[in-house]
């Protein structure tokens, strides 16, 4: 069943237009120029980028599920060269693994790439810690742990590079027995907004709520987006000028089944996040990228983590978005071989 489309209430829309305030200093989009921008969308492609972003095909890939420390169970997708050396991967609220699925394709031939569900994302269920960073976290030192990968790269896209600075703060054994080096893609050690995201993402979860209830399944892949759908408003704010309309429709769906208590948990963790004191001493080779016209996490706190790591290099992507594993996957690729290639050794 599609999902449900329509013109967004008033209370809807004065409840986005808090969602992108919160997100972030440069979220101030208006409504009606996100309905214009979404409608302009809905005609845009680039086959090339939308052919690679397709999830990859079934049997070129090893599900894995792993038991959490705290009564959860994760979903781990392998892909690639089981000779190669580890990358992985971990998304954004509201997302899942195939997001990163560009990216994955372009390193499977040299490298063994790990992609999973973060905790109440996807076919991934939280524990007692809930969706977390903390959590987040000790999930990743169970990955590492269970696979005993040495050398790895670990590459966080926004929420999933805060749980990386969480994970660099609490297992800095795991850091140092597992990791090889890192690239913060998108994301902050820091709080986006510590007075509006919570509202924001909180609002977004019960939205969310109100339309999965009048649907019984994921919604159908479609394009044919009313100016008022609130998918294609919401979605907007998360990508750049390149943007293609398969691309944000990608992340609609995922949207569409994230579970609104974990989005409220992810919330509360965000609007808690700091990690800055505990990058300093990292050893690991660490890159840092960020899209110009990233609305969610402004380049200023690429540039705050870049500050906090001595010798770490920062990437900037002109015209590029938030969702740049999606829009600029190239770049991604480079930026993660380039930490994988000069990484110090243990």
């Amino acid at each position: 069943m599609a999902a449900p489309t329509g013109n967004a209430t008033r209370a809807d829309a004065k409840t986005l237009k808090g969602l992108l305030f919160g997100l972030g200093a440069g979220a101030v989009v208006t409504v009606a120029g996100a309905k214009v921008a979404s409608t302009r969308l809905t005609k845009a492609s680039n086959t090339t980028l939308d052919r690679r972003g397709e999830p990859p095909a079934e049997k070129l890939l090893t599900h894995h599920y792993l038991d959490t420390v705290d009564g959860g169970r994760l979903h781990v997708v392998e892909m690639g060269n089981p000779a190669g050396p580890p990358v992985v991967l971990m998304h954004g609220i509201t997302l899942q693994w195939w997001v990163w699925s560009a990216v994955m394709k372009s390193l499977a031939p040299e490298a063994r790439v790990f992609a999973w569900d973060m905790r109440g994302h996807g076919r991934s269920s939280a524990g007692t810690m809930g969706a977390s960073l903390k959590g987040a976290a000790s999930d990743l030192a169970t990955l590492l742990k269970h696979f005993d990968v040495t050398e790895a790269t670990l590459v966080g896209h926004s929420m999933g590079g805060m749980a990386l600075g969480r994970f660099i703060q609490e297992h800095p054994e795991e850091l140092e027995d597992h990791v090889g080096g890192c690239v913060f893609l998108s994301t902050a050690a820091t709080a986006v907004s510590l007075k509006g995201i919570q509202a924001g993402l909180i609002g977004l979860s019960q939205l969310t709520a109100k339309f999965a209830r009048k649907s019984l399944s994921r919604p159908a892949f479609s394009y044919r987006w009313k100016r008022g759908d609130l998918s294609s408003l919401l979605i907007r704010v998360a990508f750049g000028e390149g943007a293609t309309a398969s691309m944000i429709e990608t992340v609609r769906v995922m949207e569409f089944e994230m579970n609104p208590t974990s989005m409220a948990e992810a919330a509360e963790a965000i609007a808690q996040h700091d990690v800055r004191s505990a990058l300093g001493p990292m050893r690991q080779l660490v890159r840092v990228v960020v899209g110009t016209q990233d609305r969610l996490t402004p380049p200023v706190h690429a540039k705050e983590i870049h500050r906090c790591i001595p010798g770490s290099e920062l990437v900037v992507l002109q015209g590029i978005g938030h969702q740049s594993m999606q829009e600029a996957p190239d770049a991604v690729v480079d930026a993660i071989r380039a930490v994988r290639n000069t990484a110090v050794p243990a």
